[in-house]
């Protein structure tokens, strides 16, 4: 009796992919502050800042169709460093006082898990981000603000480049949309507290050096 072969074949085939990239990264950031004393929203703003930022990243790639699954982490990361001086104009607070008030932001543990598919000779990028917001204000109203975790969502697009001996060059741009924050300050000496509410966006153009195994 002849039995027929059966051949069986991976239903995926799909290699490891690792590199670094470098990001050209402006964060726009725009707020409202409610006031200690009056409670009401009597100030906004709108902040930009331009970052390079290096990360490293790691993603399983599929040799058949093109797509990726990935992670990239950033350790750490400065944003926004500013200061202002101004006389104190709130008289009935006796914990408001005058001089230069610096703020600055640390984001820390920030880490995107991402999908690419393909679009003709370039890719599609969708990816969930996450990180944590440290605040490193100096005020002289002696107030301090705490730590945040924000999430958002990545969208952007890119092509690779492949390179001899598994190596590839890729580049990208991408907007990331994170969720809006609200940080409350410490109590002053009064016991009132100064409320902080943000909106974060980032553009960035991505390069990257990468290896497939």
């Amino acid at each position: 009796i002849a039995y027929p072969r059966i051949h069986m074949h991976p239903l995926i085939s799909t290699r490891i992919r690792m590199g670094i990239s470098g990001a050209f990264t402006n964060f726009d950031a725009t707020g409202t502050e409610t006031l200690k004393s009056s409670s009401n929203k009597t100030t906004s703003g709108d902040v930009g800042d331009d970052v390079f930022i290096p990360t490293v990243w790691l993603e399983l790639a599929s040799q058949d169709n093109g797509w990726a699954l990935g992670i990239d982490w950033l350790p750490t990361t400065e944003i926004g460093s500013e200061s202002k001086t101004r006389p104190d104009t709130d008289t009935d607070d006796a914990s408001d006082t005058s001089g230069t008030n610096r703020a600055r932001a640390e984001v820390t543990g920030h880490y995107t898990i991402y999908a690419t598919i393909p679009v003709k000779a370039a890719f599609l990028k969708l990816g969930y981000v996450s990180a944590d917001v440290e605040t490193k204000e100096l005020l002289a109203t002696g107030t301090s603000y705490g730590n945040e975790t924000v999430n958002g969502m990545l969208i952007g697009v890119g092509v690779d480049r492949d390179l001899p001996n598994g190596f590839f060059v890729r580049g990208e741009i991408s907007y990331t949309d994170y969720d809006e924050i609200s940080l409350t300050g410490s109590a002053d000496a009064d016991s009132v507290s100064n409320k902080v509410d943000a909106d974060i966006d980032a553009t960035a153009i991505r390069l990257s050096v990468g290896k497939a195994f």
